[in-house]
């Protein structure tokens, strides 16, 4: 058995191998939508135009075996300037080494790669697998790199029975609670739910941006829709799902305003909720989690879909399934002296009254101009 790690780097390297990257996708990894070249590329055109980017290709006696897009971004970290390196796409989907075999040997491979081809400071990775995690934990540890590791979790809702019975299941205060609030929204005026037609793009992109605009996202700047490169995104996200067939949008109206969107994509057995908001001035009646539930009460209707996969860790999505996959969130510290000096600095005893100051600084600038920094939590 013989390995061999290829890497590409710019634009033509990248689309060059199109149609070998989306069979490989297809065949092996079909529901990460994430990876799709196309998607990959839109991502690349928006966020990582001016940066960095090395995209590895791992071989196993000449068969292909693993993709690893990767991007060297430069960021704030702790308050450092830093040459993050991470996957592309991040923010959106599983961060995950999409490799079928010898992935101990391969990533070990592809960080000796890196250490020869790609100058970065800190290496952040948000939605490993645990197996994945054992790995850059035994390649940081034999190779004296200091790594913080979190804990995190996917939740997913597992559609067996029927939609009452998951209701059901759900905690007395859950019940409860859905049931005030549908009752305050229906004193407000007449709702009801819509899943979009997916050809119909231009409607569906003005109701998510009319919606993202007055967000608790919109308002901090940090909402798809607020800024130019989140709305260049979103319209190529969009039109990436319409074309693969897998778009999938419903909305809340409260007397035929939209008030909320919850946008996904739906790959045969599996929906995947991906981006959600609602107008912030409907926040006592929980619009989203209204619709979340009509949209998963829809899901059941169907009796093929198997799974509602609810993306990213948040407290609030805990309250709605038992189900959890369990993920880590890791960093690890180039061992040049600059990335040494930050982590020294986030475990000294200095780092947590820095960060009290920030957030009190924070605090107060969100009452008088906005705050801008992406969120990484949404409420629900």
């Amino acid at each position: 058995m013989m390995i061999k790690i290829k890497c590409l780097t710019g634009t033509e390297q990248f689309s060059s191998i199109k149609d070998t990257w989306d069979a490989f996708v297809a065949r092996h990894f079909p529901e990460a939508y994430y990876l799709d070249h196309g998607w990959l590329t839109d991502w690349w055109d928006v966020y990582a135009e001016n940066e960095e980017v090395f995209v590895f290709l791992a071989y196993q006696d000449d068969s292909l075996v693993g993709i690893i897009p990767l991007t060297v971004q430069k960021e704030k970290f702790s308050g450092f300037p830093v040459r993050r390196l991470g996957f592309m796409g991040k923010g959106f989907g599983r961060e995950d080494f999409p490799i079928l075999t010898a992935q101990q040997e391969i990533i070990t491979g592809l960080f000796a790669e890196l250490e020869k081809k790609v100058k970065w400071d800190i290496a952040s990775f948000t939605r490993l697998g645990p197996q994945s995690n054992e790995i850059l934990n035994e390649i940081s540890s034999g190779q004296s790199r200091k790594y913080e590791v979190i804990d995190m979790q996917n939740p997913v809702i597992e559609i067996k029975g029927t939609y009452e019975d998951y209701f059901n299941s759900r905690s007395k205060n859950f019940r409860a609670n859905y049931r005030k609030k549908s009752r305050r929204i229906n004193e407000w005026g007449k709702i009801f739910f819509e899943h979009a037609d997916a050809r119909d793009l231009s409607c569906i992109l003005e109701k998510i941006r009319s919606i993202g605009v007055e967000s608790w996202q919109g308002e901090k700047g940090v909402h798809l829709a607020a800024n130019e490169k989140g709305n260049k995104f979103l319209e190529a996200m969009a039109d990436n799902f319409s074309r693969r067939g897998v778009l999938d949008v419903s909305f809340l109206y409260l007397n035929e305003e939209p008030i909320a969107y919850l946008s996904g994509a739906r790959f045969k057995k599996t929906y995947f909720a991906i981006e959600t908001g609602y107008k912030e001035k409907y926040f006592d009646v929980s619009p989203g989690m209204l619709l979340h539930l009509n949209v998963l009460e829809r899901l059941y209707g169907y009796g093929d879909v198997e799974l509602m996969d609810l993306g990213y860790d948040a407290p609030y999505k805990r309250r709605w399934t038992d189900t959890n996959r369990p993920e880590k969130q890791i960093v690890i510290y180039n061992k040049r002296i600059y990335p040494q000096l930050v982590c020294a600095f986030r475990k000294s005893s200095l780092y947590p009254r820095v960060l009290a100051v920030r957030d009190r600084f924070v605090s107060g600038k969100v009452k008088t101009e906005g705050f801008s920094k992406r969120a990484t939590e949404k409420r629900s």
